[in-house]
């Protein structure tokens, strides 16, 4: 889907949980992919009963937008993670650490305290 200069990736996951694009692929030709908010929920909605399996399932989530927009497993990123507990934290290093270091990218991680 087109708006704009923008092409919107709908995959049917953030449909799930609200109103927004799983991702938008800014101006057409610059070949910049923007997701927010990527959920480890399956595309059928069900979310996995552990922290790591829904991490795993966000990644799934990231690389399918990514290969929907022609892109490829390998096109450069930066993520960021947000983390409710401290407990997910080496946890999400490390699926984070082994899926960029499948396919490159950098990342940074904060912890919400409180």
């Amino acid at each position: 889907m087109t708006a704009g200069a923008n092409t919107i990736h709908d995959l049917g996951i953030a449909t799930h949980i609200g109103k927004y694009s799983d991702a938008v692929e800014a101006g057409a030709g610059r070949r910049l992919l923007f997701l927010s908010g990527t959920p480890g929920l399956t595309p059928e909605g069900k979310l996995p009963e552990t922290f790591e399996a829904q991490a795993e399932q966000a990644w799934r989530n990231v690389f399918r937008a990514i290969e929907s927009a022609g892109m490829g497993a390998n096109a450069g990123r930066k993520s960021s993670g947000f983390h409710a507990h401290g407990g997910q934290r080496a946890a999400s290093f490390r699926l984070s650490d082994r899926n960029r270091g499948l396919r490159g990218g950098a990342g940074t991680s904060r912890e919400m305290i409180g």
